[in-house]
């Protein structure tokens, strides 16, 4: 079994941060191809994960920041069918509301 580890040897910073980038790229375009209802936000937490082995705290946030907006710009999910959080009860009353 190869050593995992090994990636985040300062050597491979370079190819790490280059992969994240291009990983965040190729998420978001297909993100951006894909058909409604059908929403690949949650890939960008792999680009971040391997980014963060080599990145300060602060670059981490602004890099999840940066995918969180590139998730919500392409993501295809209509804003209309969310349910606001206070129109809903909360799932621990729901049982005692009967």
């Amino acid at each position: 079994m190869p050593h995992l580890e090994i990636i985040w040897d300062r050597r491979n910073r370079t190819g790490v941060l280059l992969a994240s980038v291009v990983l965040v790229v190729a998420i978001a375009t297909v993100d951006w191809w894909t058909k409604p209802y059908f929403s690949l936000g949650f890939l960008y937490l792999f680009p971040i994960m391997l980014a963060a082995g080599f990145l300060p705290r602060w670059a981490i946030v602004l890099l999840g920041l940066a995918c969180a907006l590139l998730s919500e710009r392409f993501s295809n999910l209509d804003p209309a069918d969310a349910k606001s959080g206070w129109d809903s009860k909360p799932s621990l009353f729901a049982a005692a509301d009967c």
